[in-house]
């Protein structure tokens, strides 16, 4: 009976190691994507500092630009993006999210 008993965590270890690995392997990959957008439908898109109309602008970019969102979470009607000016928050609805590009 101890035999069985120690097989059995034998295969546990195995388990939990294999899902251990997998989980890392994961992890390394999605930080390795970059969410992509592109300007649109606007003159001049104004970067801001914090997610909201009233907050001071940072930059402006114009129509067709693109950008490296931080994430695709939308906060407040805005996207936390990456540009070559400086980062900060583009309303979302004037950024069309092209898909993910691996670096």
């Amino acid at each position: 009976m101890s035999e069985e008993r120690k097989e059995n965590q034998s295969v546990q270890t195995v388990s939990v190691t294999k899902s251990s690995v997998d989980a890392a392997d994961t992890n390394t990959k999605n930080e390795d994507v970059k969410i992509l957008g592109i300007v649109e439908s606007c003159g001049h898109l104004r970067i801001r500092k914090e997610p909201n109309k009233e907050s001071d602008v940072v930059a402006t970019i114009p129509v067709g630009t693109m950008v490296e969102l931080v994430n695709d979470e939308v906060i407040d009607g805005f996207y936390a993006v990456h540009t070559e000016v400086g980062d900060g928050y583009c309303m979302a609805e004037f950024i069309q999210v092209t898909r993910p590009e691996k670096e």
